[in-house]
């Protein structure tokens, strides 16, 4: 069942583009296996938990460090190096567009599906391109 969708508007022809949202594919079992995929003890899954569950006062600091990193344009990397990024954030500002809510999205030279499908799983990187792979191989490439 769709529930968005993206109109675009060209002088012959009206394009409907759907989003579809798929049902989550999560339970665990489906944990279980990725942590068995990944050879994590639940035990060790459980500590991973607590570590990410960050103390308000380191959360500042990691805050403020971003903030420093944002004006300065200069961050130290975990290994101690300094990155400077400043130009590369430069660049990736000047090529920004910004699009005002009722524009007109600009179509694609080519158009490859008039569907889109998204769907969450709890699944490890390899599993979920084992899983892609698997249900294209029957497509035909229209380009």
């Amino acid at each position: 069942m769709p529930i968005g969708n993206r109109r675009d508007h060209d002088a012959n022809e009206d394009i409907m583009n759907e989003l579809i949202l798929l049902p989550c594919l999560d339970s665990a079992e489906r944990a279980a296996r990725c942590r068995a995929v990944l050879d994590i003890p639940a035990e060790r899954a459980a500590r991973c938990r607590a570590v990410l569950d960050i103390p308000r006062a380191r959360a500042a600091e990691l805050g403020r460090t971003a903030v420093q990193a944002a004006a300065t344009g200069v961050y130290t990397s975990a290994e101690g190096t300094l990155v400077h990024w400043q130009a590369a954030v430069a660049q990736a500002v000047a090529a920004k567009r910004s699009l005002p809510p009722d524009a007109v999205l600009p179509v694609a030279a080519v158009a490859r599906s008039a569907l889109t499908r998204v769907q969450v799983a709890n699944e490890t990187t390899l599993t979920a391109a084992r899983r892609l792979a698997d249900a294209a191989a029957g497509c035909v490439p229209t380009s």
